[in-house]
């Protein structure tokens, strides 16, 4: 699979679904945004059908950005069937990604 690129309506479709979603809230100007990009890649091609991964450009959907309460960027959100199960902020790489996937897939209390 590829990284997706969300609007809001895409944003609701996914994040509702039975399989997982990671979620990345960024702007393309941003160097931290840019810097998850490869990390996100390669999450979406290695856990391929099992995971959704998406990438929410601020600036395009500043009001989901408030919705979902996204106070710095990049913030990285796991969600499933309608339910966030976790947040990190500006994480740097495919480690601290994977670990917080598996962390907040174990997890039943939203962060």
């Amino acid at each position: 699979m590829t990284v997706i690129d969300m609007n809001k309506a895409s944003f609701e479709k996914y994040t509702n679904a039975d399989t997982p979603a990671l979620v990345a809230f960024g702007a393309p100007w941003c160097i931290h945004c840019c810097r998850i990009n490869r990390p996100l890649k390669k999450i979406a091609k290695e856990f391929g059908n099992d995971l959704i991964v998406g990438h929410v450009d601020i600036d395009f959907e500043r009001p989901l950005a408030w919705r979902e309460q996204v106070k710095s960027i990049p913030t990285v959100f796991l969600y499933q069937n309608g339910k966030r199960l976790g947040k990190i902020v500006a994480p740097k790489t495919y480690e601290q990604l994977t670990e917080f996937i598996n962390s907040s897939l174990h997890n039943t209390d939203e962060k």
